[in-house]
């Protein structure tokens, strides 16, 4: 009798392979795009929660500063700003001892003095702030008096979060 040389496998055995492959990816690639899109979410919020946690320390400097007492009225408040980024494109060098009621120039300042860099970009005189989302932004909603205290929330989202609050 003749031996056959098999060598290799036959066109039934590669299709079931490929099958077999085709349905493990068609299970696991929704997990894997749904972890990837997870793992951007958490990094965002982890970012708006060290900016929040940034610009309410900053806040808090503002309201016990005693050079910004005199220069702001008791009930002065501050803007409703919409977008981090707004806060440090607004900073300017400032001068406590030139002041001359621009109080919030000094808040702007020092938050940009203490945001990381890694949180924003610049380019030419646009700031923009780094999301791991696409067309999401770190939105801030200040709120509160000189007099009560000011606090900050900083959120990660495409539209305003904070709208129907200001």
């Amino acid at each position: 009798m003749k031996k056959m040389n098999n060598k290799g496998f036959s066109l039934i055995e590669l299709i079931i392979v490929i099958a077999i492959m085709a349905v493990l990816v068609a299970v696991i690639a929704p997990n894997l795009t749904s972890y990837l899109g997870n793992s951007k979410k958490k990094t965002d919020n982890s970012n708006a929660d060290t900016i929040e946690g940034v610009i309410n320390t900053q806040l808090q400097n503002y309201c016990s500063d005693d050079k910004m007492t005199a220069v702001a009225n008791d009930d002065a408040t501050m803007t409703a700003y919409k977008d981090v980024a707004e806060i440090l494109a607004a900073a300017t060098d400032f001068d406590p001892s030139t002041a001359t009621g621009d109080y919030e120039a000094e808040f702007e300042t020092n938050v940009k003095k203490n945001v990381s860099d890694k949180y924003y970009k610049v380019d030419g005189s646009t700031i923009t702030m780094n999301t791991k989302q696409d067309s999401f932004k770190f939105w801030v909603l200040i709120t509160g008096t000189k007099d009560e205290g000011f606090s900050a929330r900083v959120k990660c989202a495409k539209d305003d979060p904070f709208a129907g609050d200001r």
